[in-house]
C-alpha cells in the first residue's frame, strides 16, 4: 500500500484523501497501525473506498464519497490514488476529470500508476 500520507511532510492544514478499493484500505490500515504510523502533523487523513473498475461507478460518485468523509472544496487537499493500473483508460480519464472539477487551487493528486502502459512508455524513453 501507499505510505506517502504517513511519511511526507505535507503543510499543516492539508486534508489528505486516500482513494482505493475497500480491501486495500483494510490491509494498509492494519499494517500502518501495527507500526504506529501517523499522518503528517496538523494534517487530516481520510480513506475513501472507491473502485472505479466497477461498471456501476458513475461521475459524481467520488464527490458523494468525499463529502461523506468531510471533504471541503475550499481546503487544500492531497489525493492519493492507489492501484490505477487496474483501471481502464476511460475510467481513469473520468476519475481525473471529476477530481479536477472538485479540487481547489493548490491541491495535488498522487497516482500509483506502476504497471500501466503509459508508465512503461515513459520508462522506455529514459
Amino acid at each position: 500500500g501507499d505510505t506517502r500520507a504517513f511519511r511526507l511532510p505535507f503543510p499543516i492544514g492539508t486534508a489528505i484523501f486516500e482513494c482505493a478499493d475497500a480491501e486495500v484500505h483494510t490491509k494498509v490500515a492494519a499494517t500502518l497501525k501495527a507500526v504506529g504510523a501517523k499522518p503528517s502533523r496538523g494534517c487530516s487523513h481520510r480513506r475513501i473506498p472507491v473502485d472505479v473498475t466497477r461498471e456501476d461507478v458513475n461521475y459524481g460518485d467520488l464527490e458523494d464519497r468525499l463529502e461523506r468523509s468531510g471533504y471541503q472544496p475550499d481546503v487544500r487537499s492531497i489525493w492519493i490514488v492507489q492501484d490505477v493500473h487496474a483501471w481502464s483508460h476511460a475510467r481513469l480519464s473520468s476519475f481525473l476529470a471529476e477530481s479536477a472539477d472538485l479540487m481547489t487551487i493548490g491541491s495535488d493528486i498522487i497516482l500509483d500508476a506502476s504497471g500501466m502502459a503509459c508508465t512503461d512508455d515513459i520508462a522506455r524513453r529514459e
